[in-house]
């Protein structure tokens, strides 16, 4: 297996686990704990938000896995047609995969392919920065 497609795999896993994580919990019992918050003083808007965001990781867990499965590896990206990983994957492994075990695979794109090599937080916060100037 190259190591696009391994890199693809354990990418696919860690989605997979996050979204059991996610679907293992219990909708009902995540509202009688948070309603138990809210009576020993927490906020209702901050109880309301953790109820949403147990939602939110199933759903994006969910959109993950289909954007994932469609940029399969073999020889290319079955998806955009890049040899090294592309910029989509790597987004996503860059949350979702320590550094170390992706930093071979980033150096294998061509030189073809301009690399933004900025951690991935920090063009999000530039990017909402441009957005209220």
């Amino acid at each position: 297996m190259n190591t696009n497609a391994r890199l693809h795999a354990e990418l696919m896993a860690t989605i997979d686990r996050a979204y059991e994580a996610a679907d293992q919990t219990d909708g009902p019992t995540i509202r009688a704990l948070l309603d138990d918050l809210v009576r020993a003083g927490v906020e209702q808007g901050t109880a309301a938000s953790l109820s949403h965001a147990h939602r939110l990781a199933l759903d994006a867990t969910a959109a993950l896995v289909s954007v994932v499965d469609t940029h399969r590896y073999g020889s290319h990206c079955s998806e955009c047609g890049t040899t090294g990983l592309c910029r989509t994957l790597r987004g996503i492994c860059e949350i979702f995969i320590p550094g170390d075990a992706r930093s071979q695979d980033l150096s294998l794109r061509t030189s073809s392919q301009p690399v933004d090599v900025r951690p991935i937080t920090v063009r999000r916060r530039l990017h909402k920065d441009s957005i209220h100037e």
